[in-house]
């Protein structure tokens, strides 16, 4: 009874700040771009993060839409903080310059999660749908080496990217980033006008092989996520740094949330979220 209950705790979390995105990113689930109606204001968002707290929650990752682009996103960083929860933010880093980056610092953000969508910059910057974006990214990493704010890598494969890996995976040891998360693209959002993008069940076979050699480098600490391996040749190599010999099932709801920016509330924000037709059919509450 005791570790079933251990089990049921919500220790992670994913706070959508919001949905405004001043991206159009052709692979993003969301389909972010304009703010929904409503969002949480800061005094709003202070009183769902001590509620997160009082719940048992340890991290919460604040994520977008771009979060930045609210003019209080410090204030958000400094309520997770002030409710004594540690928080990570999922930037597209076209705001994130010298002074933002030490203020987030200082407002207490433990981590920032930086999007690398190719191993150079034409591939990254037409997914990203801005020329230059690449580097911008490049120069976000040395902003957060420059003032010790660690940050993490992601990537979303497709089959533009997808063999890239070992480019990318080059570029993010370069830098110097702790980790790097591979998910793969699902058929909802901007992904869906983008089918050309999207992987077909075929490649994850030489996508898995080649994740499971750079994992075995022991250069960069890779999460892949629970849609690549599945029980496959590659699997007990892929689950190296989850401290567990394979998948076992989805944590949604049990471990992790979602929050929306209006507050509605999902047990992961992957399941349809912004914009998506009938997304609010996979609301659970407010």
């Amino acid at each position: 009874m005791r570790a079933e209950k251990e089990a049921y705790i919500l220790k992670r979390g994913v706070f959508e700040a919001t949905l405004k995105c001043n991206l159009n990113c052709k692979h993003c689930g969301s389909k972010a771009g304009k703010a929904r109606d409503n969002e949480l204001s800061v005094d709003e968002i202070r009183t769902l993060f001590k509620d997160l707290k009082s719940l048992g929650m340890e991290w919460i990752s604040i994520a977008g839409g771009e979060p930045m682009t609210r003019d209080d996103w410090p204030q958000i960083i400094e309520a997770a903080r002030d409710a004594g929860i540690k928080s990570g933010m999922i930037t597209n880093a076209t705001l994130l310059d010298l002074k933002a980056a030490k203020l987030a610092k200082e407002k207490g953000l433990s981590g920032i999660g930086l999007s690398l969508d190719g191993g150079d910059g034409a591939t990254h910057d037409f997914i990203r749908g801005r020329v230059g974006h690449f580097k911008q990214l490049m120069d976000a990493m040395d902003v957060c080496n420059s003032i010790g704010l660690p940050f993490a890598v992601l990537t979303t494969l497709n089959t533009l990217n997808k063999d890239q890996l070992v480019l990318i995976h080059d570029i993010i040891e370069k830098k110097g980033a702790y980790s790097w998360q591979l998910q793969i693209g699902t058929d909802m959002g901007n992904l869906l006008e983008n089918k050309e993008l999207q992987l077909s069940p075929e490649h994850l076979i030489d996508i898995e092989a080649t994740i499971g050699k750079l994992i075995k480098l022991h250069r960069v600490k890779i999460h892949p996520s629970d849609s690549i391996g599945y029980f496959g040749s590659n699997e007990k190599v892929l689950r190296r740094y989850t401290n567990k010999s394979h998948w076992k099932g989805c944590g949604a709801g049990k471990s992790v949330i979602g929050i929306e920016s209006n507050g509605n509330i999902k047990g992961c924000l992957s399941i349809m979220p912004g914009y998506n037709e009938n997304s609010d059919k996979y609301v659970e509450g407010n």
